[in-house]
């Protein structure tokens, strides 16, 4: 019997990871044409059914992971199996030796630069309501928290040491440097399947993200609701789902353009020494990530973008109208500073 090959698909967080998985689960028929199986684990296209119940160090989950993933190596037909998650690379190396035993693991692993990833997520973490940012002034204070998240260098020489340094492959989230230029091409040329003519692909992209006005309107109404009890994080769902939802159209810089480059270096200094053992160890000595553009600044967002983003709110049928109040405070608090002449000084709310 031939041996199956089972392609762990580690993450990052912020690299693409939904738009592949939605690739994937899309085309079912496709990926079983050509000697492919991405199973269907839970409801979402995402295994999040899978990293759940390696994450949560139950040993009754863990078995059922366990029995499930090898009864689809045992019975499928296909020759590859993928499994993918964009937090996978959270769960310690040497458990999917037992829930893959008997199969080729090889790892696949996107990342971003660290400066990019790290800002990107936290405005991830506050549109699913998971980071309680409106409690700080100034979210850059929370961005600590995530940073071992993103040292990638020392969970990939784990998975390394566990399935061998030639079964490791990592790739830079940059259209620049991928096949086609985005992930999903860039995935499956590196499956050996660059003829993508007979797939369907997504639609629309499947994690969008908040621009940084957005965000900034998001927080100063999360001022708001930061005093219910115990801390609304549906209400912040909600609330960031209608602003993504206001905006189809140009909704100004990121999050990643409109932060202070001083505080993208902070980040990227934390990460220097792994760097440097990641680029030695992966990359042959090469440059992993192309330098920060010192040339560009993209102004962050003042109070009229806020503001403007509250009042689409306020006159939109987004929101119920429990948000009626939180809004129209958010609205009041909010004032013009005329001394801040820099452009890319933060708001300034009233005390």
């Amino acid at each position: 019997m031939q041996k199956k090959t089972v392609i762990l698909h580690i993450g990052w967080e912020k690299t693409g990871t939904s738009s592949l998985q939605t690739f994937l689960a899309s085309n079912a028929d496709w990926m079983e044409a050509n000697d492919l199986h991405y199973p269907a684990l839970g409801s979402v296209p995402q295994h999040r059914w899978l990293y759940r119940r390696m994450a949560r160090n139950h040993p009754r989950q863990f078995e059922h992971a366990i029995a499930t993933v090898q009864n689809i190596i045992r019975d499928r037909h296909e020759s590859t199996i993928i499994l993918s998650h964009e937090s996978l690379h959270l769960i310690p190396p040497h458990l999917f030796s037992e829930l893959c035993a008997g199969a080729d693991v090889r790892v696949i692993a996107y990342i971003r630069r660290y400066d990019s990833a790290v800002l990107s997520y936290a405005g991830t973490m506050v549109r699913w309501g998971m980071l309680n940012a409106p409690r700080s002034a100034n979210l850059p204070l929370k961005l600590r928290g995530f940073l071992g998240r993103f040292d990638y260098y020392w969970t990939l020489l784990g998975f390394a040491r566990v399935v061998g340094f030639d079964s490791v492959t990592v790739r830079i989230y940059d259209p620049d440097r991928m096949s086609g230029g985005s992930i999903i091409p860039d995935f499956m040329t590196y499956l050996g399947h660059k003829d993508l003519s007979a797939a369907r692909y997504p639609d629309r992209r499947a994690n969008i993200s908040l621009s940084a006005a957005q965000l900034g309107a998001a927080i100063a109404v999360g001022r708001e609701l930061d005093g219910e009890r115990p801390f609304a994080g549906k209400r912040m769902v909600d609330l960031c789902h209608a602003l993504l939802a206001l905006g189809k159209d140009d909704v100004g810089p990121s999050i990643e353009e409109a932060t202070p480059l001083a505080l993208r270096h902070l980040i990227l200094n934390f990460y220097r020494s792994s760097t440097e053992r990641l680029s030695e160890t992966f990359f042959q000595g090469a440059d992993v990530f192309k330098p920060l553009d010192e040339t560009s600044t993209v102004p962050r967002p003042g109070a009229e973008e806020v503001v403007d983003w509250l009042k689409r709110l306020r006159s939109g049928r987004q929101l119920d109208k429990s948000f009626t109040e939180p809004l129209d405070r958010a609205l009041a608090r909010i004032q013009f500073d005329p001394k801040n002449t820099n452009k890319t000084g933060p708001l300034r709310p009233v005390a």
